[in-house]
């Protein structure tokens, strides 16, 4: 299913209303609200974690697009400035390990970033969040 943002919000919402209701009548239906309140939660951060992913991607991308661009505009700019085929040679490798060095400072800082979602991700579920995880 492909909800949006504000149906799981109501949806949650829902979900803890009729939580609270059943223990003001003190009616047990069981964990079965709680667990539907976990699944929706599970669902919304999903959602927002899979957005968030799909726009550092593009963001990457674009980044690595930019760097490779001005990496072949510096090329030809030293190719038509420089007329002594030795120096320009080295310039050109100059310009390419420039580039090289900023992809890898990117993509690190971008898999640095990964890493700690990871690490920030684990350390916010809590365990009966990590069961419902585990039945599904």
């Amino acid at each position: 299913m492909n909800f949006n943002l504000k149906t799981f919000l109501y949806y949650v919402h829902l979900i803890k209303l009729a939580q609270d209701l059943a223990k003001d009548q003190k009616s047990n239906f069981g964990d079965e609200i709680a667990y539907q309140s976990r699944i929706a939660r599970k669902k919304k951060w999903n959602q927002l974690e899979d957005r968030r992913i799909r726009e550092e991607i593009e963001l990457q991308t674009y980044l690595n697009d930019l760097i490779s661009k001005d990496k072949e505009y510096k090329l030809e700019a030293v190719r038509r400035s420089t007329k002594d085929c030795e120096k320009c040679l080295l310039l050109e490798r100059e310009i390419e390990n420039k580039s090289h060095q900023y992809i890898s400072e990117l993509t690190a800082m971008f898999n640095t970033l990964d890493l700690r979602r990871k690490v920030i991700f684990e350390k916010s579920v809590s365990k009966n969040e990590l069961e419902c995880y585990d039945h599904q």
